[in-house]
């Protein structure tokens, strides 16, 4: 993640090292359980949006992303948890809209529906 920390800053304008570097905290997040990285990514994923707009691989690993952390830390709160979902399921569809067959598309809107 350091490298495509450095990189990114290095090249703010580049639409796919911010992805990439989007996808890194996602990652850590979902994959390591890092919820430090949720903040990280959440402002990745924004500005790599900024760079591409409505691009549906940014849409569907950010829409995950939230639906994913309502489950892991929103659960004390239902009104903000059902919140998340509905922005995170949003997102995640506008994905599946733009690019219904693209791969990680269908891979990541999957898993955040079996989430």
């Amino acid at each position: 993640i350091e490298e495509a920390e450095k990189e990114a800053a290095a090249s703010p304008n580049d639409f796919s090292l911010a992805r990439r570097l989007a996808k890194g905290y996602f990652f850590q997040f979902f994959g390591g359980g890092n919820n430090s990285a949720y903040t990280k990514a959440l402002a990745a994923f924004e500005r790599a949006l900024a760079l591409g707009p409505d691009d549906p691989e940014t849409l569907v690993y950010l829409g995950s992303m939230i639906v994913f952390n309502a489950v892991r830390n929103e659960a004390h709160d239902a009104r903000a948890q059902q919140a998340s979902f509905d922005k995170g399921v949003a997102l995640v569809q506008k994905a599946q809209q733009r690019a219904p067959r693209h791969g990680a598309v269908i891979s990541i809107a999957t898993a955040t529906y079996v989430e």
